[in-house]
Formats: C-alpha cells, structure tokens, sequence
C-alpha cells in the first residue's frame, strides 16, 4: 500500500483519513459503504477509481463532495478537515461532473450563463449572473478549447446541445475556477462511444493542463488503464489496489480482472 504521505513533507493537499460509513446500522439491511479508506492526492493527481456494483466508488465521491456525512474518520484539504462541512461551504474547493449530462448544466440558460453560474460556484446566491464583455471573452476563450465551436454559439441554450456537447461543457464548468479537488462520478457511461472518447480525451487535457487534482470513477477497465496517474481498486468499501503511475502502467485488464477474482475469493473464504 502506497504511504498516504506521498513521501513528502507535511500533510498532503487532499487526504482521506480512516473514512468509514455504514448506512442502516442495527437493521437487517446494514451495509458497510466504506471501511476505514484511507489515502492521500498530491496537488495535479489524477486517480481512477474502479470497483464492482456496491464497492463504495459513489458513495466516497458522495462523501468528499458532502452529500454523505461519514460516521467516522476524516477528509483534509491543506490540513483543513472539511468532513462536517456542508455541500454549499465545499462548492468553493470541490467541483463535480456527474453521470448524467442533464445534471451538470441548466437546459434553459444559455452556454454563457452556464458558465457564469460555475464563475459563483460556492458564492452566496444572487439574481444578477455578471455577464459582461470581459467575462463573455474569457468564456469564449475557456470553451474554444473544446473544438467544437461552441464559442460562437455562447447565446444558445443548452437544451439545445448534444449529450457529449453538455458533458463537455459541464467539464469546463467543473474546471473554471481550478478547484482543490476535481469529482469525476462515470462521468463518460451515459455518452455513445465517439462522445465518450471526445470527453476522456478532453478530461485528460483540462486536468493535465490545469494540474487539477482529479477523482474519475469509471467501470470501463480500458479507460482506467489509459488515462489517470494513480489507479484504486474498491470492494466491500475498502480500497484493496493503490497503484502508482509507474505499478499502473504495467497492467493490463486480464490484470485487473484477475484480481477482482482473486478479491472476491478472498471474501468468500473469509
């Protein structure tokens, strides 16, 4: 198991320490969501996280982003722990592209105040979005970046959007203001395969060029393979693989298979 130091002085910037939450405790329908996980991110990380249905994958993303209290353990940001804080207060440090692509982004505002609603992620809530001609040539210039000319199209609604073109803009969104920590929840399964490959290979880019420290779960092996520094393996809550770039690029997914098989063997034995 890799030191959750990362062999440098001090505390790391993202920390996990000793998380643990068990959802219906006492009920015959207990289930221990995660177990005492524990890991450290250095600044422009970018971790993969894979894992069987009811590993744990959502439910430490939910934790980290606050939509899940842990019963115990601990969550640092710069030696910060953040565990008890609210959603709202963790919007500041904490940026997330989910699932679907509908969720990310608002379908009846325009691709520009989409992009002025994340400026004032984590600021307390007004009616007026800010949307001048400096922030309109900002916007233009962060979302060229996609290549999919959607900075001529900045007045257009999103509905209007193809599922990758939302989810690609939800990206950008996630990214503006280089948040501490990046969330990453499958972000890619709902897109067909062209889309889905688009959206990887600009996640790569964004996260590498903004050296944001990133958190992707995915159940595709492949693309756990492919993209990412860092590659955790989750079951029955507990992280059971920690691989570093250099372990990681030697795998390959008849690897990762064997070891999913080897795990749950383990646990059927006992």
């Amino acid at each position: 198991m890799r030191d959750v130091t990362g062999g440098r002085q001090g505390p790391a910037p993202i920390r996990v320490h000793n998380a643990t939450k068990v959802f219906s405790p006492g009920t015959p329908n207990e289930k221990t969501a995660l177990s005492k996980v524990d890991f450290a991110l250095e600044d422009g990380e970018f971790a993969v996280v894979i894992g069987s249905n009811g590993a744990g994958k959502s439910t430490l993303l939910n934790a980290l982003a606050g939509e899940v209290l842990l019963d115990s353990g601990g969550i640092l940001i710069d030696g910060r722990d953040i565990g008890s804080q609210p959603v709202y207060r963790r919007a500041k440090l904490i940026s997330r592209v989910f699932q679907d692509p509908m969720v990310g982004t608002a379908p009846d505002l325009s691709i520009e105040e989409n992009l002025a609603v994340a400026v004032r992620r984590g600021r307390r809530k007004t009616f007026r979005l800010g949307l001048n001609r400096r922030n309109r040539e900002y916007f233009r210039e962060r979302i060229s970046v996609l290549g999919l000319g959607l900075e001529n199209r900045l007045s257009e609604k999103v509905r209007s959007l193809s599922g990758g073109q939302r989810q690609s803009l939800a990206l950008i969104m996630a990214a503006l203001l280089t948040p501490r920590l990046m969330l990453l929840d499958e972000h890619t399964s709902a897109l067909d395969p062209r889309a889905a490959e688009l959206v990887l290979k600009l996640t790569s880019e964004v996260v590498t060029g903004d050296k944001i420290t990133t958190l992707m779960v995915t159940h595709n092996m492949q693309h756990a393979l492919r993209f990412g520094t860092r590659l955790f393996m989750m079951h029955e809550g507990g992280i059971v693989l920690d691989a570093p770039a250099e372990e990681k690029a030697g795998l390959t997914v008849n690897d990762l298979v064997g070891r999913f098989l080897v795990t749950d063997d383990k646990m059927l034995l006992g």
